[in-house]
């Protein structure tokens, strides 16, 4: 095993786009809601609401389609047209079994920090089978300041009992990489068409599937991403 196992306390995940592929899932339940108002969010639509918190999301979906339906309704009724279509259509990620198992395995504590509501958290959790898999699962919804701001990354690591610099994130999106960057924790990229990991903790490795790609990602020179790479 290697020393770098002594240097990583804690991973901590984004779950869509890392955990699972609910981006689709996302836009299929945004246009069922604001098909009345003869709109409809495409994928490019979608990429720059990545990350941000759910007032955000909806506020800015107002404002491009001229809605005048409240934020509140909006997100009462997405969400349950999205919830409707995880218990169905929802998948983990390829590898992810094996990367929660390695880690556990390992003893490194594995939390989820999430911009989505704490119930779809923990439905897509119950869907894929990894209910309770997590030692800390957290939503950034009631807190004042949503990723880019470290905020939730701050709180899943003092949830898990572990400093900050002892944590790796994984992240897809360019608010989550900003937020664990300010929150001095390395990272490591996971664009949802090229996932990638580098966490060779030790030997053998399990088969990660996409997640068998990670490499570091921007992470300073001396902190624990560098030492992976």
């Amino acid at each position: 095993m290697s020393l770098i196992v002594n240097l990583v306390a804690a991973v901590i995940f984004d779950m869509d786009g890392v955990i699972v592929d609910s981006e689709p899932l996302h836009i299929e339940s945004f246009n069922e809601i604001i098909a009345q108002y003869d709109a409809v969010i495409t994928p490019d639509d979608f990429k720059p609401l990545v990350g941000r918190t759910q007032p955000e999301i909806f506020a800015a979906v107002k404002e491009r389609f001229g809605i005048e339906e409240s934020i509140e309704s909006l997100m009462a009724r997405k969400q349950e047209r999205y919830l409707r279509l995880v218990e169905t259509k929802i998948e983990a990620m390829p590898g992810l079994y094996e990367l929660v198992d390695w880690l556990k395995a390992l003893g490194i504590k594995m939390g989820i920090a999430s911009a989505s509501p704490l119930k779809d958290i923990q439905t897509v959790l119950r869907c894929i089978r990894l209910e309770g898999a997590f030692d800390a699962v957290l939503s950034a919804v009631n807190l004042l300041h949503g990723k880019p701001h470290p905020d939730i990354f701050l709180l899943t690591a003092k949830e898990l009992g572990v400093l900050p610099g002892q944590c790796v994130v994984l992240e897809d999106s360019e608010r989550g990489v900003e937020a664990a960057r300010r929150a001095g924790m390395s990272l490591f990229s996971a664009p949802l068409d090229s996932l990638i990991w580098g966490l060779t903790l030790c030997s053998p490795k399990p088969n990660l599937g996409r997640f068998a790609k990670f490499q570091t990602s921007e992470v300073s020179e001396g902190d624990v991403g560098s030492k992976i790479a």
